[in-house]
């Protein structure tokens, strides 16, 4: 939720029931949510970070998300409107092939979910009713629109799963697993993120690395390029690189591979033509990726295609850029989204609606040491 409070460092004890794996948690809509609009910002915007974008299929709009709403413009940039609002954090709209629905990322239900709607934000439902704190990230249509890929993760195994959810409802479908065993340590557990499918549906591309989900004590590589045969379970790695291989893009036509890549401490995104095997750089430096930290909105944000494989469009620098995939010539796209969040109340008001008394808060003395001197020691305090 879009939620300004202070943060206080307490240890809260909370007590929950045993769930059972085999029953959905309930469907709940988005004015269930218990917080209530206690403000509204407003003004406008023409810059942003991180956002995540799609192209419709007939080339003329463009979806992105800005500040956990989400927005639609012409592909010509101009005045972007709102297509999902409100209190919930939306993110990470991709149309479907048949440029009708959008599925998007949403904790309107009070955890994060997977969601499809109209192209237009209009009836929104969910696709996974999960309610155990599961980070969704990268949706990705299959090629004939009847579901949609995405993967999860779990704090809990600290790894990022990809699943298949079907659009009719019915039970999702694991594709990859963290586990290859019960006991399999962290250390050794797979991870696959960026779902990304082949025109023709036959193959899904994802990055993929073994090791914890989030860990910044890290050596490079740490991610590679994987080709799924969905028809035969059959994995390829397919694109390596010494500082890592990632967000894998194929064009409308299948004939070229875009992914990111880390180089000297920046990051840019490189293009692989599948018929020369050419493989060089396409624009950089990009968006700062993030191989270090919790990755919850992938290693960078996502970009798309034109129809015709000309163009990508993506997000870096505050702007919106579109970049020619034969000379690698960018040009700004311009937009203004006119921006209105509903906010939550300031932590002043919180404090008075939950009697909450910051001043009765007790210390919490930690990892105590002996001191050389008599009657002394050295502790480290939480309050």
């Amino acid at each position: 939720m879009k939620i300004l409070v202070a943060l206080i460092l307490v240890t809260v004890f909370v007590a929950t029931p045993a769930r059972l794996k085999a029953q959905p948690e309930p469907q709940r809509s988005a004015d269930q949510l218990p917080l209530k609009p206690g403000r509204h910002l407003r003004f406008d915007e023409s810059q942003g970070t991180w956002m995540s974008l799609d192209i419709s299929p007939d080339g003329k709009t463009i979806a992105f998300e800005l500040l956990g709403d989400l927005y639609e413009m012409p592909v010509t940039g101009g005045e972007a409107h709102r297509i999902a609002c409100g209190m919930p954090f939306d993110s990470q709209p991709v149309y479907s092939p048949d440029g009708k629905s959008i599925a998007f990322v949403s904790d309107r239900s009070g955890n994060e979910n997977l969601w499809v709607s109209n192209n237009d934000g209009a009836a929104p439902r969910a696709l996974s009713t999960l309610d155990d704190n599961t980070v969704f990230i990268s949706p990705a249509w299959s090629a004939d629109g009847q579901s949609v890929y995405v993967s999860r993760f779990k704090p809990d195994i600290n790894a990022f799963e990809l699943w298949r959810y079907p659009i009719d409802g019915t039970a999702p479908e694991q594709i990859t697993h963290a586990k290859y065993a019960p006991g399999t340590p962290k250390e050794f557990r797979g991870n696959a993120l960026g779902a990304d499918l082949s025109p023709d549906g036959r193959y899904l591309y994802y990055e993929a690395k073994t090791g914890l989900g989030f860990d910044d004590d890290v050596t490079f590589p740490l991610w590679h390029i994987v080709r799924r045969d969905l028809h035969t379970g059959e994995e390829l790695t397919v694109v390596t690189a010494q500082g890592s291989a990632f967000r894998p893009g194929l064009t409308p036509d299948g004939k070229q591979l875009v992914y990111a890549t880390r180089y000297r401490g920046q990051t840019g995104l490189r293009i692989r033509n599948f018929e020369s095997d050419e493989d060089k750089w396409l624009d950089y430096p990009t968006q700062r990726d993030d191989q270090e930290a919790s990755a919850s909105r992938d290693l960078i944000p996502r970009y798309a295609f034109t129809p015709d494989s000309q163009y990508l469009i993506t997000n870096y620098g505050g702007k919106l850029h579109r970049v020619h995939l034969a000379s690698g010539t960018v040009d700004s796209i311009p937009f203004v989204a006119h921006v209105d969040l509903n906010q939550g109340r300031i932590f002043a008001k919180i404090q008075d609606q939950f009697k909450l008394d910051c001043c009765k808060l007790q210390p919490r003395v930690r990892i105590a040491r002996a001191s050389p001197f008599p009657r002394s020691r050295i502790f480290m305090k939480q309050t």
